[in-house]
């Protein structure tokens, strides 16, 4: 199976099937043959939002090794976290313009989404444990939201500090961990 753009996701299998996030704001649901099953396709920021988040982040964050290379891919970031499965029922993953969003794992439907604030450019994936969502945003924050999509606490990180890895969740200790980096 050949994507449209760039895959920076793991894959998540579940039973049958493969989902991945591609760079081009896609979940692809594919079978274990490489057929496609289905693919959702996340909403586009405005233009405004999308140039701001852009410039940002990448004239920050190190995606290429020169200028030149971030000139020429300007527009190219959009989903970078992998998927997770909650409740064998909703792939959960993080999107550059919609923040987390719960897809039918069968059909490819949305269920619900939570915005994660802005800047919109979130590039880090999500852990969940049976009924819990953990997400970071680059809006500094971050989220633990239920299995129904309701944002139970946000707790702000450290100013001018981002996430770009998954949170890990420690469901003994109940606590949660996360990496952060400055700019």
């Amino acid at each position: 199976f050949v994507t449209s753009s760039k895959v920076y996701s793991s894959p998540l299998l579940v039973g049958d099937k493969l989902y991945f996030t591609c760079n081009s704001s896609d979940l692809i649901c594919l079978n274990t043959s490489g057929v496609l099953i289905w693919k959702y396709k996340s909403s586009s920021p405005s233009k405004l939002s999308f140039a701001f988040n852009l410039i940002k982040s990448n004239l920050v964050y190190d995606y290429y090794n020169s200028l030149s290379q971030k000139l020429i891919n300007f527009f190219t970031i959009h989903a970078w976290g992998s998927p997770n499965l909650l409740n064998h029922k909703y792939i959960i993953c993080s999107f550059f313009s919609d923040g987390v969003v719960a897809i039918d794992k069968d059909t490819g439907c949305l269920a619900w989404k939570v915005s994660l604030g802005s800047p919109s450019n979130h590039l880090s994936g999500v852990s969940v444990t049976t009924n819990y969502i953990v997400a970071t945003s680059q809006s500094n924050s971050i989220f633990f939201i239920n299995s129904s999509g309701t944002v139970l606490w946000k707790k702000n990180l450290k100013i001018l500090f981002n996430s770009w890895s998954n949170p890990s969740i420690d469901k003994i200790e109940e606590s949660i961990y996360c990496t952060t980096s400055f700019y």
